[in-house]
């Protein structure tokens, strides 16, 4: 396979601009990550592009005793996402972003209490009562609002769905995910590499290849192994 990989740690500024110049070259943003590695937050945001397959990645490192990062919201909508559920499991608060609302964590956690961090207190702070949730309304001659969910009677995540119609035409949808937000991520930490795959196969119970995969994939790079094209395109057949 052939690969293309950098790396660059980066002030706010300077992850900014360097991040504008990688999506108007043809990269797009795959993933947004943050880490507590014990004096400093460090957030990573990879950049991927191909064929050939390239990948940057870029760091920030975020001091715990101010826990602000620029927000990338106004280039990327996938960055503003990442940056909601990094404000949610770790606190780091997304300065400029345009709806820094709660993602992850719904009305009724603790507030306060961000799971992923280091120090996060276990078991946590009390739930408490569900605060309101303001949604949008969209009103007009013959638009009806459907609610669906959050219980489904099928095998899909809870999900809560506002979808504002006029006929067969969608004026509006709103979603709301995250229900049952399990902490898979702290049972990840510690475990070996070969201890977590059942892990992995578990985080979706309709991808549990992919999922798996991802993981021996994020290993394999980790150790710089390389496999024969023979894996990648089994593999891809089992995908």
């Amino acid at each position: 396979m052939s690969r293309d990989w950098m790396r660059h740690r980066l002030s706010q500024g300077g992850l900014a601009e360097t991040a504008e110049g990688l999506l108007d070259s043809g990269f797009r943003l795959g993933l947004m990550a943050a880490h507590d590695d014990g004096g400093a937050f460090r957030v990573v945001y990879l950049f991927l592009a191909g064929w050939p397959d390239r990948r940057v990645e870029l760091e920030c490192v975020v001091p715990k005793d101010h826990p602000e990062l620029r927000s990338l919201a106004y280039l990327s909508f996938a960055a503003g996402r990442f940056e909601r559920e990094i404000a949610d499991l770790y606190g780091i608060r997304p300065l400029g972003h345009p709806k820094a609302r709660r993602l992850v964590r719904h009305a009724h956690w603790p507030r306060g209490w961000y799971p992923m961090r280091a120090d996060a207190a276990d078991p946590p702070p009390p739930f408490g009562e569900s605060e309101p949730y303001p949604f949008l309304t969209v009103e007009g001659p013959g638009v009806y609002e459907i609610p669906v969910g959050p219980i489904h009677a099928g095998l899909i995540e809870p999900g809560h769905f506002r979808f504002f119609v006029a006929g067969e035409i969608v004026l509006r949808l709103k979603v709301r995910l995250w229900f049952v937000h399990r902490g898979l991520e702290k049972l990840f930490e510690g475990r070996p590499t070969g201890g977590a795959v059942d892990l992995a196969e578990r985080v979706s119970g309709d991808t549990s290849v992919a999922h798996a995969l991802a993981h021996c994939l994020a290993v394999e790079d980790a150790l710089g192994m390389e496999l024969p094209d023979e894996v990648h395109r089994l593999r891809a057949l089992l995908v």
